[in-house]
């Protein structure tokens, strides 16, 4: 494998859901956005109890990835911000307004082969152009700008390859820097046709279709998109780690602070949303980003 395995069983056992409702005084863990392997880890222990006996309910699977900050030792995983998987001879992609692009994340496929239509190439890499809005005299950078029309987004197809890779010194500055992660895989489910009236005894804050990101299983939010393609491809989400439990992230085992994580240029995706990608017949990809 190229990505490294997530090992569930562990952080399991590190976020003990029985723990967790006694710290809380008897109240459930809730368990959204998955980022960090708390929410993937109380996620997996309440669908074990609430999906555990629905032997019949058809089940879709989906890679997704729970993230280490920093660069990975290996070039071509599933990544966020810092050095794409490029070749360093390639011009570097410039928005139609002339400036650079900002390298936003990418999503390797090679581990995903057998959940996916056959692909372009190995990896899709993910470019924007920042946009910025002033908030109390401060000026931030907006990943997606304020509507989708008001957005743009470059993708490239690259495959694995033995030739130079860019440096960190080839890339132009940008005035949106995000803070690189990595992704560790982990192959789990979506749950189609689990919903509140089928299934009313399933509590709420256990969803059956994961939002994260993720490389095939169910859409998160935009049933209609499949329409006119080969199928939802993936998901880019927003970081949304539990910031004030141990482990944040994979590799950073104390919590960070509010101060901290509102100035680290973590990836936003408007209001914590996403984008995700279908493959039209033609092999083209198309888009639509989605936001709380």
């Amino acid at each position: 494998m190229k990505h490294e395995k997530l090992d569930i069983t562990y952080w399991k056992s590190f976020f003990s859901v029985p723990r967790l409702r006694e710290e809380a005084g008897g109240k459930a863990p809730d368990a959204n956005i998955i980022s960090g392997p708390y929410n993937i880890a109380v996620l997996e222990q309440l669908r074990g109890v609430s999906y555990g006996n629905l032997s019949e309910v058809e089940r879709v699977p989906t890679d997704i990835f729970i993230w280490s900050r920093g660069e990975p030792e290996q070039r071509a995983v599933t990544k966020i911000g810092g050095l794409p998987y490029r070749l360093a001879e390639k011009p570097w992609p410039l928005a139609p307004s002339g400036v650079p692009m900002t390298f936003a994340a990418q999503i390797c496929f090679i581990d995903s082969l057998d959940i996916i239509p056959p692909l372009p190439a190995d990896i899709l890499l993910i470019f924007t152009e920042a946009k910025t809005y002033t908030f109390r005299e401060e000026t931030f950078y907006d990943f997606m700008g304020e509507a989708e029309d008001d957005s743009y987004l470059i993708f490239e197809w690259v495959s694995l390859t033995d030739l130079p890779l860019i440096t960190q010194q080839d890339i132009p500055a940008s005035p949106l820097q995000i803070m690189p992660c990595y992704g560790s895989i982990h192959r789990t489910w979506d749950y189609p046709q689990v919903d509140g009236f089928a299934y009313p005894d399933i509590a709420e804050h256990i969803p059956p279709v994961l939002e994260a990101t993720k490389i095939g299983g169910i859409c998160p939010w935009s049933e209609y998109e499949y329409q006119g393609t080969k199928g939802y491809l993936c998901s880019l989400s927003s970081l949304a780690n539990k910031i004030y439990q141990p482990f944040p992230f994979l590799n950073v085992p104390a919590p960070i602070s509010w101060e901290e994580w509102s100035h680290s240029n973590r990836l936003m995706i408007g209001d914590v949303g996403l984008i995700n990608l279908f493959l039209n017949h033609d092999g083209i990809l198309r888009w639509s980003f989605h936001t709380h």
